[in-house]
């Protein structure tokens, strides 16, 4: 029996995979022809006595009604042919849920990579990827994952793109999944919340699909959309989901109410007996709430009061000896979701609300507050059935008050370290056309409580504006892409905050050569633009090329809700690629040109650099690369610190590198 059940296993998956019919290949792009057709695969509605056990096994009634799409092809490492082992994915949902059921065939379940990781950390396991476009705009996707070891991975890609740098793993949906490994490969059944997802509501929704699954011990990468190696995009390839009926979206109303306290205490040999402020046992206590509801079918109101971090990621320790501030990743749950509407256009930083106190008074012994205290904040983000995706921030953060204490008087008091202050964010963002082009424009608003004599004057701007319009245009199916941004900045104090404001490392208006600049110890203000603008070819079957110019005014300045490292900066530059994706003599190659040049407004030539490099894979699936820097002598601006100009040497760099084939259990690179 046992040889019996070995053999008809590897059998059962060789016939499944003889009746898969021969790929059409290339796919389908939706932005190409309009007589072009995609794949479509159907969903099955549960049944009214349908029930479902998470368990990975496909044992449920409504996998075996359900429609499984089979026809994947190679992506990688030959394009277009069949997959050597085959897989099959199936679609259910019911009025609160969406089920995906899922069979991965193997010719030898020995070498399944089934590695135990954290989430978002799939290692080298074998793993299946489903990615959701619920809006239907051909832009943005939900992506979820599950390796053969079960672990679970999740990720946000905008902009037609799923590159690495462009997932964005901060969207953390909550979802479950199981995997198991039988003797034909493995399986795997997800549970994912339609209140996980965005859509608009319909009678008859269609959404974007498509399905990945990666075998790494034989190197195969093959996708049910496998997009051509040589074009751009990746929302705009999907095929289409059909048959979700009469399904709403669910934003119903909660509140998340908490309690939370905490007790610290010091070691005796720890303890400062002179600070009043400290003692061996420390108590502190919070409460807030959470709350969120749905306003109409395609918008999502979130708010908080007095909102619970406690249990955020801390960030890492950084020294910093650089003259510029050091900028951490959001980790607080209320902006994480959704900030991809409110930063789309580069003018929030959400980690400005909230912050530590930029003040510190001059005692022998301070009690200063960790962070500023926000009393509420509310946001509104979105998608309309036009394609508007909206974002709306707002929120107040409360006045601070440190402990100080002076030995030498023996007085303890307290200073105010933060004004009450108010923020609003707005981003608007349409998109228009078949190949998904696009104009928006944002605006940010910080105002702070800050009487004409008040102290706080010196450390904090009274108000502070910006506001930017942008476009990405697309032309010929995304073959090119032309894109612009306008940003203009205000800035508002003292005559003391904007003499400071102009020394600032973001400025630098003291320098003693500097001719197009100067310190005006009388102005209260500060204001600047910025402008870029670039056009690039993204579709190519070899040569791919752009060039980009970008200039920020020496008094742009949106630091106050955003984030600006330096202004007064003309950049220009451009990028030639050649490339070989079709196996030959080598898996493929590419090898490229970089050009770089930068500028102040006074014309200095500061860092000029150009970047020849290029890497090969091998038809073993090893990969060689490197790239020469080369930067000629320059000037630097920043090094002196606001003093004058100095001079960088020449530079040169080479960098090599290698990388073994991933397929082996052990790797290197």
């Amino acid at each position: 029996m046992t040889a019996l059940t070995l053999f008809s296993a590897p059998l059962h998956a060789q016939q499944f995979r003889d009746s898969i019919p021969a790929p059409n290949w290339p796919p389908c792009r939706h932005t190409d022809s309009a007589g072009c057709e995609s794949k479509s695969a159907r969903i099955e509605r549960f049944a009214p006595d349908d029930r479902f056990e998470l368990d990975g096994t496909l044992k449920e009634a409504v996998w075996s009604r359900a429609e499984f799409v089979s026809d994947f092809v190679q992506r990688e490492p030959i394009q277009g042919v069949l997959p050597s082992d085959s897989t099959k994915v199936a679609f259910a949902y019911d009025d609160k849920t969406l089920y995906i059921g899922a069979r991965m065939f193997s010719d030898d379940p020995s070498q399944i990579r089934a590695i135990l990781a954290r989430r978002d950390d799939s290692g080298n396991s074998e793993r299946l990827i489903v990615s959701i476009d619920s809006y239907l705009d051909r832009r943005t996707s939900f992506n979820f994952a599950v390796t053969a070891a079960g672990g679970r991975m999740d990720w946000y890609s905008k902009n037609d793109e799923d590159n690495f740098r462009a997932r964005d793993f901060s969207y953390n949906p909550v979802w479950t999944a199981s995997a198991v490994i039988d003797s034909i490969g493995w399986t795997a059944e997800f549970r994912i919340p339609l209140s996980q997802l965005r859509f608009n509501s319909g009678a008859d929704l269609v959404w974007g699909i498509n399905i990945n699954r990666f075998i790494p011990h034989k190197n195969e990468d093959i996708f049910w959309i496998a997009i051509p190696r040589n074009e751009s995009g990746w929302v705009s390839w999907f095929g289409t989901l059909e048959g979700i009926q009469d399904v709403k979206s669910r934003r119903p109303v909660e509140v998340v109410p908490y309690v939370s306290g905490s007790a610290t205490r010091t070691s005796p040999e720890l303890f400062d007996a002179d600070n009043p402020f400290r003692s061996e046992m420390e108590y502190d206590a919070r409460v807030g709430a959470d709350v969120k509801f749905g306003l109409g079918p395609s918008l999502t109101v979130d708010a908080t009061f007095n909102p619970d971090f406690g249990q955020v990621e801390a960030d890492p320790a950084v020294v910093n000896l650089s003259a510029f501030p050091v900028f951490f990743p959001e980790r607080r749950p209320f902006f994480i979701e959704r900030k991809e509407l409110l930063e789309a256009q580069g003018l929030f930083y959400s980690r400005r609300i909230g912050a530590a106190p930029s003040s510190y008074p001059d005692a022998d012994y301070v009690d200063m507050p960790s962070n500023t205290t926000i009393l509420g904040a509310g946001k509104l983000t979105g998608r309309t059935p036009g394609g508007l995706s909206v974002g709306a921030l707002g929120a107040v953060t409360a006045e601070e008050s440190a402990g100080i204490y002076n030995e030498s008087t023996g007085i303890e008091g307290e200073a105010r370290v933060v004004p009450v202050a108010g923020w609003g964010v707005l981003s608007l963002e349409q998109q228009f056309g078949s190949a998904g082009s696009t104009v928006g424009i944002a605006g940010t608003a910080v105002r702070r409580d800050i009487g004409q004599f008040d102290l706080l004057a010196a450390d904090y701007n009274r108000q502070a504006y910006a506001g930017s319009a942008n476009t990405r245009l697309r032309f010929q199916g995304g073959t090119y892409e032309l894109y612009g941004q306008v940003a203009g900045s205000y800035v508002e104090g003292t005559r003391g905050r904007i003499t400071d404001l102009q020394q600032f490392s973001s400025h630098f208006f003291q320098r003693p050569d500097a001719s197009h600049v100067e310190v005006d110890t009388l102005a209260t203000s500060l204001s600047g633009y910025a402008v870029e603008l670039g056009f690039e070819r993204t579709r190519a079957k070899h040569w791919l090329w752009a060039v980009g110019f970008e200039a920020l005014s020496p008094g742009f300045d949106i630091n106050d809700a955003g984030q600006l490292r330096r202004a007064d900066r003309i950049e220009a530059g451009g990028a030639l690629v050649y490339r070989e994706t079709v196996p030959g003599l080598f898996q493929d190659y590419s090898a490229r040109v970089e050009l770089d040049g930068n500028w102040n407004f006074d014309g200095d030539r500061l860092r000029n650099s150009l970047e020849i490099g290029g890497n090969v894979q091998l038809r073993n699936f090893w990969r060689f690369g490197g790239e020469l820097d080369l930067v000629p002598r320059g000037t630097s601006d920043t090094q002196t610190r606001g003093g004058p100009l100095m001079g960088t040497p020449a530079q040169w760099g080479m960098n090599l590198n290698v990388n073994s084939n991933h397929a082996l259990r052990t790797t290197g690179g």
